[in-house]
């Protein structure tokens, strides 16, 4: 009979390629910096001396490459800035409703018809402490009614 066994973390056995690991760490960076690229890969280098997110196959110059072919970022010749492009908003605002709703279960969705003799009216009253200014009421007549309701004090 074999107990456990153990071994040393292997990264690569995430399923993810380098890309996608420093992808998302990326992502999260331009979160924290409104979007500011330069500052985004300033802290994804300092990052990446200080916990080997790299290696001598895949580095930081090839990852830039990449997301520029990728379409994740663009560069202005020009101006010489390193801008984000639509892509990458869009995936940062994927990633962030993933991480607010990711865990909800979905649940069966239960529509409610009306009946047709009932119906909702609506009158507009003037706003008081405790009234909002509309009031809903229901009406059994085929034609809409109005019933205001007001509080007495």
């Amino acid at each position: 009979m074999r107990g456990f066994h153990f071994s040393k973390f292997d990264s690569n056995q995430e399923g993810k390629t380098p890309f996608e690991k420093l992808l998302d760490i990326f992502m999260q960076l331009l979160t924290y910096t409104s979007g500011d690229v330069g500052e985004a890969l300033e802290w994804l280098n300092e990052l990446d001396k200080q916990y080997q997110l790299t290696d001598g196959e895949y580095g930081m110059g090839d990852f830039i490459e990449d997301l520029k072919q990728k379409g994740y970022i663009s560069e202005d010749q020009q101006k010489g800035e390193i801008k984000i492009t639509p892509k990458t908003e869009q995936g940062i605002r994927k990633k962030s409703l993933e991480e607010i709703f990711g865990k909800l279960k979905k649940s069966r969705q239960v529509i409610i018809k009306p009946s047709s003799q009932v119906r909702a009216t609506r009158s507009i009253q003037k706003p008081g402490l405790f009234n909002s200014g509309i009031c809903w009421s229901r009406s059994t007549s085929p034609s809409p009614s109005v019933m205001p309701r007001s509080i007495t004090g």
